[in-house]
């Protein structure tokens, strides 16, 4: 296996590990039918655009803020003892 075809092949298990069931189930029934690579990709493109800029900058806010309110209790909790 060529590098190249490895690192496409890591690409397409994260992009699967991202997707929802029926996202998955879409896939391997897309996969299965007789359609070339590019056809294939641009379907992945468009599901993947159909994830939202604000969804995902809430979910980044989020993650950000429970990592630092942790870090801060945890100084806290250092600066007593």
């Amino acid at each position: 296996m060529s590098y190249r075809a490895l690192m496409r092949r890591k690409l397409l298990e994260q992009i699967y590990d991202k997707m929802s069931d029926e996202e998955k189930r879409l896939f391997v029934y897309r996969s299965m039918e007789d359609k070339n690579h590019t056809e294939i990709m641009k379907e992945l493109e468009s599901i993947k655009r159909g994830q939202s800029f604000w969804i995902d900058l809430g979910s980044n806010v989020a993650g950000n803020a429970l990592f630092d309110g942790i870090a801060y209790l945890f100084s806290r909790l250092i600066k007593r003892f």
